[in-house]
């Protein structure tokens, strides 16, 4: 996650074209249990937080944070178009 942050949103954040982020936190759900005891198989988005993003003329970035859904119908509903 680190390097997504450092390599991804930091570049986008100093070449001033990324509008927002969204974290989404997820749970498996019946999935097959692997031999390292990590579940493999599909996943249930529990919470969602986006982050907005604006610039200042003066080179400032502006972040408006929000938890944005708790359903996938809600997760649509709010996407940034």
């Amino acid at each position: 996650m680190t390097n997504w942050l450092e390599q991804g949103v930091f570049d986008a954040l100093t070449k001033r074209y990324l509008r927002a982020v969204v974290f989404a936190i997820s749970v498996p759900v019946g999935g097959i249990e692997e031999e390292d005891g990590r579940e493999e198989g599909p996943e249930k988005v529990v919470e969602t937080y986006q982050w907005k993003v604006g610039y200042t003329e003066e080179g400032e970035v502006v972040l408006n944070a929000s938890r944005i859904a708790k359903t996938k119908a809600e997760l649509k509903g709010q996407a940034i178009r």
